[in-house]
């Protein structure tokens, strides 16, 4: 995974969210498969295994922000802004921590990968 400095500058770079989040996509048919209960375990387990206080970093705190309005303003979803938002927060808390955590690489890969984790 990449530092905390260079997964920040991606994200403020003005471009990066906006490919993913501007095209047209049925983003409710892929929150739908993001509360399958495989899904929504895999991700508790690594909320759990990476932020077991649920406390949040300064930098967290503003990543979790800043792609929230982003994405809000992009696709006007707010449910979709929220998951994004928490995906996000949950990479930066991984690599601020320097832990490990197999589903949340996944998760930055497929965002990388410019494709909604579902």
């Amino acid at each position: 995974m990449i530092g905390a400095g260079e997964f920040v500058t991606r994200i403020n770079n003005g471009s990066f969210l906006r490919e993913l989040f501007s095209s047209e996509q049925n983003w409710d048919a892929m929150l739908d498969a993001r509360d399958s209960p495989c899904f929504d375990a895999a991700w508790c387990a690594a909320f759990a295994a990476v932020q077991p206080d649920g406390a949040e970093s300064s930098l967290a705190k503003e990543v979790r922000e800043t792609v929230f309005k982003e994405v809000l303003q992009l696709t006007g979803h707010a449910e979709l802004a929220g998951y994004a938002s928490d995906d996000f927060s949950l990479i930066i808390a991984t690599i601020e921590r320097h832990q490990r955590n197999d589903f949340v690489e996944m998760l930055w890969h497929s965002y990388l990968s410019r494709q909604f984790p579902h």
